[in-house]
């Protein structure tokens, strides 16, 4: 099993601010009328699932809202910006891939449209327009939106939107760690960590840390066997190039892993990093 909820839809209806939900359903109307498949990310698909959806505390709240689209190039990525500007959107000229965003009852949020597909590289790097100067990997989005849980934002109108599943999300909080600012990637980290600790509240993965003897194989410590089992579900999901990305910077890389454990901020980091590991050179 390569995905606990795939075929369930986790209902959060009623559980959002209202302005967030306006949000959600313009991005997803401009994105159906376009064609193109999209799905969230970021922080905001962490506090959709886990908090949102099962319970976790929060522990950073967030008015960022991070899209993750499949575009066939850079013209289809403008028409969906133009699109979203035409049902109230602002342009941020000074971040190519943000938009603004004032709900109905005056609050402000960011959006963040990412663009992966066939506009990237061989690497999986997508260079901004117009010089290129500005580089971004997209390494795991992919995966990412094939493995993506369903969660129904609103019931009626029907709001229902593809997000990160908690393993997806390891993923890419990872590869961005890899590529971001010292200074600024221990919220990535902070975030796997985060996720590891709350993976257990899902009532599903909860039965399968003790049906699959994930618990027995970590003598018995739930979060070490949360990560064992997002470990498994992420050499699953993954594609050959970004288990190869995953390997050279980080199995392969003994100072990246003690980086990153220490940067998520937990005792037993450096163990859980290592299951989350362990099943990609195998």
């Amino acid at each position: 099993m390569t995905n606990t909820l795939l075929n369930e839809v986790i209902n959060i209806s009623d559980r959002l601010p209202r302005g967030l939900v306006e949000m959600y359903q313009a991005v997803e109307g401009c994105a159906i009328s376009s064609e193109i498949d999209f799905l969230i990310v970021g922080a905001m698909a962490r506090d959709l699932v886990l908090y949102h959806g099962f319970g976790a505390e929060i522990e950073r709240g967030t008015r960022d809202v991070d899209f993750a689209i499949q575009v066939e190039s850079w013209q289809a990525f403008e028409d969906l910006k133009l699109a979203l500007v035409q049902v109230g959107f602002s342009i941020d000229n000074t971040v190519p891939y943000r938009l603004g965003y004032i709900d109905s009852e005056d609050m402000p949020w960011e959006l963040d449209i990412l663009p992966f597909g066939e506009l990237a590289d061989a690497n999986n790097d997508i260079s901004w327009p117009p010089n290129g100067d500005f580089v971004m990997s997209m390494l795991g989005f992919a995966e990412a939106l094939a493995t993506a849980w369903q969660v129904q934002i609103v019931e009626s109108p029907a709001c229902i939107v593809p997000v990160a599943s908690p393993a997806a999300m390891v993923v890419l909080k990872m590869i961005a760690w890899t590529e971001r600012d010292v200074q600024l990637r221990r919220k990535d980290a902070l975030d796997i960590a985060y996720i590891i600790k709350n993976y257990e509240k899902i009532p599903k993965v909860f039965e399968r840390l003790y049906k699959e003897d994930y618990m027995g194989q970590c003598d018995w410590d739930i979060d070490t066997a949360s990560s064992l089992l997002l470990g498994h579900e992420i050499a699953q999901m993954i594609s050959v190039q970004t288990r190869n990305y995953l390997m050279e910077n980080f199995v392969n890389n003994e100072t990246n892993k003690d980086i990153l454990a220490n940067d998520m901020g937990v005792n037993a980091s450096y163990v859980w990093l290592l299951k989350l590991l362990s099943k990609l050179d195998t």
